[in-house]
């Protein structure tokens, strides 16, 4: 991993000597969605990119269909078309866990809780709406 990559966003930064016990608590916060980095061994210039690096925060200004990936923006027409998860994985030959993950991911990317809430997004946004919605709806 480099500088570059921690500006752009990473997650995580351990060194190749560090011990077994510090990859493992890098995992951990990682895991948890925290960020990890091993400042006793990392440079001031790695320090200095985490600094500024870009927010994770969504930005409402400009397109909010922006924030999402072509696969976020799927997964969240289908569930706010009322497709439960085994529906939705079904549909894009995906896992039920895959798709879980996609609405945790979705829900902490837009700052939503409930389906409900992915629904009124997903309409606002203009991703679901009169005439978008599936004619084969509940034969899936």
């Amino acid at each position: 991993m480099t500088i570059r990559h921690l500006a752009a966003g990473a997650s995580g930064y351990v060194v190749k000597k560090s011990a077994d016990s510090e990859l493992i608590s890098a995992i951990t916060a990682v895991h948890r969605g925290q960020m990890f980095v091993d400042l006793a061994s990392s440079s001031g210039a790695i320090q200095e990119a985490l600094l500024n690096r870009p927010s994770k925060e969504p930005s409402r200004s400009g397109d909010p269909r922006s924030l999402l990936s072509q696969r976020e923006k799927a997964v969240l027409t289908l569930v706010a078309q009322g497709y439960t998860n085994q529906q939705v994985a079904d549909r894009l030959c995906l896992s039920v866990k895959t798709i879980e993950t996609y609405r945790m991911r979705l829900a902490e990317k837009l700052g939503l809780r409930t389906r409900a809430d992915l629904t009124r997004y997903a309409l606002e946004i203009g991703l679901i709406g009169p005439g978008k919605f599936p004619h084969e709806a509940s034969s899936v």
